[in-house]
């Protein structure tokens, strides 16, 4: 059971700076305030941060469930408090599972964007419905003006892809 814990903890991202990256980034002031523009690059690998801190976070409550396992024939009453999620230790899997079903980790690690689950950002959904709406509306205008021309336009279009 020891080599378990200890295989698993040695799988662990450094999560003590990798939090605090995160955390510096986002407090917006210096040259990461909210006026400053950063770059894709940078932002993807703000991004990777998160999900890789996400998923030592992941390792980190596999590994107290497996020393949970090894704790039951040990007495010290302080050792459980410590070890036991919601005591002294706090319980993360909530918060993991809301980050696990608001997106798609693999994709968001590869892509550099988040894009949300359907259902899980009350502001993006009606938000995803308006483009839709004035794409549909924009494609039958252009059909109605292509009919008024009695000619087909020829259009370049930029490729740019919706997240929607």
């Amino acid at each position: 059971m020891m080599v378990e814990f200890q295989k698993v903890m040695s799988g662990l991202p450094d999560i003590e700076r990798l939090l605090a990256r995160i955390f510096s980034t986002s407090e917006a002031n210096g040259r990461n305030a909210n006026k400053v523009v950063l770059h894709e690059d940078a932002a993807k690998k703000q991004l990777q941060e998160f999900i890789s801190a996400l998923r030592g976070c992941e390792l980190v409550a596999q590994a107290c469930s497996s020393l949970a396992v090894m704790l039951e024939s040990v007495e010290s009453g302080r050792l459980h408090h410590l070890s036991t999620p919601g005591k002294d230790l706090p319980d993360i899997l909530p918060i993991l599972k809301h980050f696990k079903s608001a997106f798609d980790w693999v994709e968001a690690n590869n892509s550099g964007r988040i894009i949300p689950h359907e259902g899980v950002d009350v502001e993006y959904d009606p938000a995803c419905e308006k483009v839709k709406e004035v794409e549909s509306s924009l494609a039958r205008h252009l059909k109605e003006q292509q009919k008024l021309l009695g000619d087909k336009l020829l259009m370049s279009q930029l490729e740019k892809r919706h997240t929607c």
